[in-house]
């Protein structure tokens, strides 16, 4: 498995962590990288739209990122 980490300052601090088989790795990124608007080096999440957002999430439980412990 590998987990990939971020955190907020934003209102207090929030981690936020995901866990995700190797093999989907590659598959996982470039899904991401998709996303991003022409010339946007990475998605910075505090700064996307609310559409966005909800697009990025949805993606993420797409790729099977939805699940909580």
């Amino acid at each position: 498995m590998q987990a990939v980490v971020d955190e907020s300052k934003v209102r207090g601090l929030v981690v936020a962590c995901t866990v995700t088989d190797p093999a989907a790795v590659v598959e996982n990124r470039k899904a991401l990288h998709d996303l991003r608007a022409r010339g946007q080096r990475r998605i910075q999440f505090t700064k996307e739209s609310d559409p966005r957002r909800l697009l990025t999430v949805s993606l993420c439980d797409d790729h099977g990122g939805g699940h909580r412990h």
